[in-house]
């Protein structure tokens, strides 16, 4: 054994005599980097970036009609050239959208004001007579002319957050595997298979739950609301008080079991590839002759896949809350009108009248809660994954 040892020592120290290695010296650029291995990790970063393919969700986006294109931000993100964003596109779809939606309900708050009007005036009128049934009958009229109005505005506000979540699932199965792929460049083998499970249980969570459960919920409640106002005690209160609260619970559970769910996966998984990577990694640099290289390459590989992973993490936040801008501001655009319909109808009409506004634009505020839980659900589990696989071992 000692023979062998001592042998083995011998045939090393002559092959570094009879055949000597050559060393370069490059110069540094700062912070101990070379340029040499500048050259060579923006050449990896640029081969891994042609590797990616972004057409499922390209095809995704064009789907949904935004203008903007994932390749498009990705490239711009990595490239570092967020100056050349065009900013006042979304903007402008931002404006575009918020003056059509006013157009398209003015016309239906406008009617609303004028029943209201009229009521006030038949009122007056009807208030000298003997016979106050023809005032209770004038008022049903009026308020089941206001319930169609009003119930055909909600169905369109409804419509409206249905298909942002469809757009929000269709834009999440398209990005998970894409953005698993990356994770696999920067040896987050473990945070990749979490972020797939916890990815697909968030988009079951919001087709089960958020569309079967919480909009016929909400739709129901604005039911409600229109039923109970119609007697001059609503009789239905607590109802109404149960069902909110039903709905706002839900929004507080699936936030939480979601948000404990990605911190838990986050503390162990990325743990579990650090050990892992950071393990073998160690061993490979002890070998003669290739440990250097090995590890300058590896570390060359995984810091370029980090670079990608994180670039893909942001543009689909940004995209995200891009898909999700538009349908949000049109449904607080709806509020609004609502709240200052409310605010007029109060001092010329029933009570009654102003309860049913106000249960309607209750209603419209519990679909926009939809919708921001549901972004903000997607928006954590990407952007926590992204921050806590980012730790170079």
């Amino acid at each position: 054994m000692k023979k062998g040892i001592i042998g083995l020592f011998i045939f090393f120290f002559l092959n570094f005599l009879l055949f000597p290695q050559q060393t370069f010296a490059y110069e540094k650029t700062g912070q101990g980097q070379t340029r040499e291995e500048k050259g060579i990790g923006e050449q990896t970063l640029e081969e891994l970036q042609e590797e990616m393919d972004f057409s499922s969700l390209d095809d995704v986006l064009t789907d949904m009609d935004e203008k903007t294109s994932f390749s498009d931000l990705f490239e711009a993100l990595w490239k570092g050239e967020t100056k050349n964003l065009d900013i006042t596109q979304v903007m402008d779809s931002v404006k575009d959208a918020i003056c059509a939606q006013v157009r398209e309900n003015r016309k239906i708050l406008a009617e609303i004001l004028l029943l209201l009007a009229a009521f006030s005036t038949l009122s007056n009128f009807t208030g000298m007579l003997e016979k106050t049934y023809v005032s209770d009958i004038c008022f049903m009229l009026l308020y089941c002319l206001l319930s169609v109005l009003l119930l055909q505005s909600v169905m369109n506000v409804s419509e409206l957050v249905s298909q942002s979540l469809q757009n929000c699932i269709s834009f999440m199965k398209a990005l998970v595997p894409t953005f698993c792929f990356t994770m696999m460049f920067s040896s987050n083998v473990n945070s990749s298979l979490g972020f797939y499970q916890l990815s697909f249980l968030v988009i079951y969570l919001v087709e089960w739950i958020f569309e079967r459960f919480l909009l016929p919920g909400v739709h129901f409640y604005i039911l409600l609301e229109l039923f109970g106002n119609f007697f001059e005690e609503d009789k239905f209160k607590g109802f109404t008080e149960l069902m909110k609260s039903l709905i706002q619970w839900t929004f507080k559970a699936c936030w939480g079991i979601i948000l404990g769910l990605n911190v838990i996966q986050n503390l162990i998984a990325p743990a579990k590839d650090r050990l892992t990577g950071g393990a073998f990694g160690k061993v490979a640099s002890f070998l003669p002759g290739i440990g250097n290289s090995f590890s300058s390459v590896s570390e060359l590989l995984v810091g370029s896949g980090m670079v990608i992973k994180n670039c893909v993490g942001v543009a689909a936040l940004l995209l995200l809350g891009i898909v999700c801008l538009v349908p949000f501001l049109k449904i607080m655009c709806m509020v609004v009108l609502y709240k200052v319909t409310g605010a007029i109808a109060g001092p010329i009409s029933d009570k009654r009248i102003y309860g049913c506004m106000e249960g309607v634009t209750n209603g419209c505020i519990l679909y926009a809660k939809t919708l921001g839980t549901c972004l903000l659900l997607f928006v954590v589990t990407i952007a926590l994954t992204t921050a806590a696989t980012s730790v170079m071992y």
